[in-house]
């Protein structure tokens, strides 16, 4: 369990988690650069818990894009080596 100290739009918190300190520090600062382009973007200083939700929302539509392409790779994998073991199967066949 590491912790790490972190700023998120001028507000330190400490967090804790499974993941290494470098990583919760570099998801961090990830983070507040989103964070601090959706409040300049939105017109949104001072207002941090809608700045938060925006970020929520964008995130959950990258996760949701990103869950779909990764079905689809899934699908066109097993069809893919669907045609494989049919082809290694036929060619065993005609020896």
């Amino acid at each position: 369990m590491a912790t790490a100290r972190v700023t998120l739009l001028g507000e330190e918190i400490t967090l804790t988690a499974d993941a290494p300190q470098e990583k919760l520090e570099r998801l961090a600062a990830e983070l507040d650069t989103v964070l601090r382009r959706i409040m300049e973007d939105a017109g949104l200083r001072g207002q941090p818990t809608r700045v938060a939700m925006l970020a929520a929302i964008n995130m959950m539509e990258e996760l949701e894009d990103v869950k779909g392409e990764l079905d689809r790779l899934k699908k066109e994998n097993a069809a893919l080596i669907g045609q494989m073991v049919r082809r290694i199967e036929y060619a065993l066949t005609q020896e």
